[in-house]
């Protein structure tokens, strides 16, 4: 039987997956490529996009994305 959890330990555990997923999400396509998470190389749906959205995405991932390669690749050097 399935405990039931309050609306806030719910939210918690849903956001909790949701990390879990994009985190597994984010270390394969910088692993792996894009064609790994998306056959055609087109991540999302563009529907709705505009340059200053499209900023805001790049912005939101540059941090994340200049630590992944410093520590993946300073080895390398």
């Amino acid at each position: 039987m399935r405990q039931t959890l309050s609306p806030q330990a719910e939210a918690r555990s849903r956001l909790s997956r949701l990390l879990i997923s994009r985190r597994r999400l984010l270390t394969r396509l910088f692993t792996d490529g894009v064609k790994a998470v998306a056959s055609d190389g087109v991540l999302g749906n563009p529907r709705g996009m505009s340059s200053e959205l499209g900023f805001a995405c790049l912005n939101a991932v540059a941090n994340p994305l200049t630590t992944h390669a410093t520590i993946r690749y300073r080895q390398l050097t």
